[in-house]
């Protein structure tokens, strides 16, 4: 009987142990100008939606080149920035100034990651184009 109940007094610590929050939500992720023209001034934008069950802590915004060969060039493009954020759902809306004439034509890959505040992820990418 004492085995029993040390057995079940295990069983009801582990199980007490065991995270139940989902993973945080990326709800939509929509670019408003998918194909950009390089020139002086131009911008990229896209606005998230963001949810979770417990609370969310940031996001983080990635752009980067996907076309062959690009970072072998002489001006490859990089963008990486981070932002907090809190509460269950946010929406977010970003401008991006292009670094003309820095910057290729060809096919950009946009990542959007975002955390809870249980240190959870989920990302969504999606693809626009640069042209001359």
């Amino acid at each position: 009987m004492k085995k029993i109940v040390i057995i079940a007094f295990v069983a009801s610590m582990l199980t007490a142990c065991v995270d139940t929050s989902d993973l945080p939500q990326i709800d939509n992720l929509t670019i408003l100008n998918d194909s950009i023209q390089k020139a002086p001034g131009a911008v990229f934008q896209f606005t998230v939606d963001f949810s979770d069950d417990n609370g969310l802590s940031q996001y983080r915004v990635r752009v980067e080149d996907d076309f062959p060969n690009a970072r072998t060039q002489d001006a490859p493009w990089y963008f990486v920035e981070g932002y907090e954020i809190n509460g269950l759902s946010v929406s977010e809306s970003q401008v991006i100034e292009l670094p003309y004439p820095d910057l290729e034509q060809g096919r950009y890959r946009l990542d959007v990651i975002v955390q809870d505040i249980d240190l959870g992820e989920s990302s969504e990418s999606q693809h626009f184009f640069i042209y001359e």
